[in-house]
């Protein structure tokens, strides 16, 4: 299993000995599309104010997976800021948008040393906004890989 690339900007330190995340253990939030056409139109007009993480053909039509780079780091506001630019869209993009058969806003997790809970809340209106929307809400908490992974990083640099 890999883990997908994030950018530099929006990755927290990583410590490489110990395999995890140094500090909190929230990486980002990527925005999903899968739809049987090529998403076109919402990758141009979301422009500059996203990271294309990868956009093409799957085996189940096409993808497009976005992040954007919000300096307040949370998930909550990084998915009402999605929200925005989702409802600032054209109208032809808005059809490309509900023609789309999965919009998922996924929160990614990995592993931190923390010793303590971490919480992480959606507020209300946030989850309004995403069902108005009609997209989703998914949660990916990325596993602390075994000691030949960490070798195999480690010694690829």
């Amino acid at each position: 299993m890999s883990v997908p690339l994030r950018s530099t900007l929006m990755t927290p330190l990583y410590d490489l000995r110990k395999n995890q995340m140094i500090g909190k253990p929230f990486l980002n939030v990527d925005l999903e599309i899968e739809s049987a056409t090529p998403i076109r139109l919402i990758t141009e007009e979301l422009g500059e104010e996203v990271s294309v993480l990868y956009s093409g053909r799957t085996s189940g039509g096409f993808l497009a997976s976005y992040e954007v780079s919000l300096m307040d780091r949370d998930a909550d506001s990084i998915i009402h800021r999605f929200c925005e630019l989702i409802e600032s869209l054209s109208e032809d993009a808005r059809r490309e948008w509900n023609g789309s058969f999965r919009r998922t806003f996924d929160i990614g997790y990995g592993p931190s040393d923390l010793v303590e809970m971490y919480s992480s809340r959606i507020r209300s209106e946030t989850v309004a906004r995403v069902s108005g929307l009609n997209a989703e809400i998914a949660v990916s908490i990325y596993p602390r890989t075994g000691e030949a992974d960490q070798d195999e990083v480690v010694n690829s640099e």
